[in-house]
């Protein structure tokens, strides 16, 4: 029996909600003054130097099990320090069983000028793997962040395809939520075929609890929102 196992682990001890429905709205859409009013003002005292509006995963799982997985970010430069952290892009992935990811950020100003990422800019290189041992095609796609400055707002997309599946009699998906600051608004979408039984364990920390589910074989999708 083909199964699917979606595991989240939740490195952090509390996301917010954020009430307003524009977070949902398609990826670029919304429009660059607006966002900017979205997302709201810097944070000077923000230690961690940047803030992530959204943190946005999507997983849809097709009947043989290949995977397309979305990532979709948003955030805020604070401080001066959080530059050089937060100005690149990658998506890594395998030749073998997948398509060349597709990448797309833009940047919006302060006073509102966006500047996109040039698709010319990104470089595709192996994946280094720190074991010596190990051999594998896994790469990387990478490129820099145009024109970030404090203040600037971030918006990034990556998506992978799978060509092939990784293993065709199921396969385990991690998904980690958190980032190395602070949080707004999280959200995970799985969409598998109604052909396949999909089950979604969570390991929870310590100040976060959230109910086990388990995707019953038949129901077409899930989404589960993480407040």
């Amino acid at each position: 029996m083909r199964r699917v196992w979606l595991l989240t682990w939740l490195l952090i001890s509390s996301l917010a909600w954020a009430a307003d429905n524009r977070w949902s709205s398609p990826s670029f859409s919304i429009p660059a003054k607006d966002l900017l009013e979205l997302c709201g003002p810097v944070q000077t005292s923000n230690a961690h130097g940047a803030t992530v509006l959204l943190d946005d995963t999507e997983l849809k799982i097709d009947s043989e099990n290949r995977v397309v997985l979305r990532y979709h970010g948003i955030y805020r430069i604070d401080t001066a320090s959080a530059i050089e952290g937060w100005s690149s892009v990658q998506a890594y992935w395998s030749p073998w069983h997948q398509k060349r990811p597709s990448i797309r950020a833009r940047v919006i100003s302060p006073d509102g000028v966006t500047q996109d990422l040039d698709p010319k800019t990104l470089s595709d290189s192996p994946a280094r793997d720190q074991r010596p041992e190990v051999y594998e095609d896994n790469r990387v796609m990478s490129g820099p962040i145009p024109a970030i400055k404090v203040g600037s707002i971030v918006e990034e997309e990556e998506t992978t395809e799978d060509t092939e599946p990784l293993f065709k009699a199921g396969i385990v998906e991690r998904v980690f939520f958190g980032r190395s600051a602070p949080v707004k608004y999280t959200r995970l979408t799985v969409d598998a075929s109604s052909s396949l039984p999909c089950a979604t364990p969570v390991s929870y920390c310590h100040r976060y609890r959230s109910p086990r589910r388990k995707m019953a074989a038949g129901s077409g999708s899930s989404s589960k929102m993480v407040r």
